[in-house]
C-alpha cells in the first residue's frame, strides 16, 4: 500500500515505492498469499514498464500468474493479463 501511495504523489518517489513493493511481494510469497502477491506484482511490473524495463515486468507477471488455476478470472488476473499484452 505504501508503494502505491508513493507512486500516486504529485512528485512520485519511485525508488522508495519499489522498495515497499518488493517487500510486499516477498512477504506475500512467504505467507502464501497469492492474491496479494499478484497485486504487488502488478504494481511493481507497472513501475518497471514505466522505466522501460519491459522484459523484467513481463517475467514478473508471467511467473506470478503461473500459480493461478487455468480459467480463473478475478479483476487482478484480468489487469495482469491486460498489462502483459501491453508489454
Amino acid at each position: 500500500m505504501k508503494g502505491k501511495v508513493l507512486l500516486s504523489l504529485p512528485q512520485p518517489r519511485a525508488e522508495q515505492a519499489e522498495v515497499y513493493l518488493m517487500q510486499s511481494l516477498g512477504l506475500s510469497r512467504r505467507q502464501g498469499a497469492a492474491a496479494w502477491e499478484l497485486r504487488a506484482a502488478i504494481d511493481l511490473a507497472g513501475l518497471f514498464a514505466e522505466r522501460g524495463e519491459r522484459d523484467e515486468a513481463k517475467h514478473l507477471l508471467q511467473s506470478t500468474l503461473e500459480d493461478f488455476a487455468e480459467g480463473s478470472e478475478t479483476a487482478d488476473i484480468r489487469a495482469a493479463n491486460v498489462l502483459l499484452t501491453t508489454l
